[in-house]
């Protein structure tokens, strides 16, 4: 007979919407337990049982990933079946309304990864560099409010770089919750006039830097056929290519 186990509904919900290529959850079956693997360390491995999932596959059931847009899809599937007018038009109104997924993702183009993760073939790096592309500044203080939730789940905190379509650059995401706040930062030239947007002192972007090595592309917008950060990259290798034909 086979033993009954108590199992989390919302814990598993949560699972499928934040595993990722890098973090991966798996539900024990005998537990009912939610394990974490991640690829950035085994520090981050609810006790390192990645060993385990690999000797015992028949315990560890994978949770399957459900994307943001799948979770809003369902959420308008749900209120297509609602009978009540006034009430379906209450959750419409919400999930369409300024904090909306669809209005966050759809400003969002690309994000990438840059820096020592990017290439590095270690398990850890020295540091979460991470390249945003995005079409307006409408979902800065959501991107914010994101970057916040993942402070302290690193070894060291993601730095955020944000830029227009047309790569421009904007400026560095803050991670405090007020913003202008009462810190010496927020005194430096620039600062907050884009709001949530941190501006650093003697900090001059030089495309060059950034694009030592090629990024990694985390997620890119359905909407957009080529990658920016791709393209850029690419653009600057073939500067480079051309001015050391030129030297010969």
């Amino acid at each position: 007979m086979k033993k009954k186990v108590a199992i989390n509904i919302g814990e598993i919900c949560d699972a499928m919407e934040n595993n990722s290529l890098k973090i991966r959850r798996f539900l024990n079956l005998e537990t009912g337990e939610v394990i974490t693997v991640s690829d950035f360390g085994n520090e981050f491995d609810d006790e390192n049982v990645s060993d385990k999932i690999d000797e015992e596959p028949e315990r560890y059931k994978p949770i399957p990933f459900i994307s943001s847009w799948e979770a809003y899809q369902n959420m308008e599937n749900f209120i297509y079946t609602v009978i009540d007018e006034k009430l379906k038009g209450e959750l419409n109104r919400a999930i369409n309304g300024k904090g909306a997924f669809r209005r966050f993702k759809d400003v969002l183009i690309e994000i990438a990864l840059f820096g020592s993760l990017a290439t590095s073939k270690k398990r850890i790096a020295k540091d979460i560099d991470l390249m945003v592309f995005t079409e307006n500044t409408d979902c800065i203080d959501k991107l914010a409010m994101c970057h916040r939730k993942v402070l302290g789940k690193f070894h060291s905190s993601p730095d955020v770089f944000v830029f227009t379509k047309d790569r421009q650059f904007l400026g560095n995401v803050c991670h405090r919750r007020e913003c202008p706040s009462q810190s010496v930062d927020c005194q430096v030239h620039g600062c907050g006039e884009i709001k949530y947007i941190e501006k650093r002192q003697g900090f001059t972007f030089n495309e060059r830097n950034i694009f030592k090595n090629k990024p990694r592309v985390l997620w890119l917008n359905p909407r957009y056929e080529a990658s920016i950060s791709d393209g850029w990259f690419n653009r600057l290798q073939e500067d480079l290519r051309l001015k050391e034909n030129k030297s010969l």
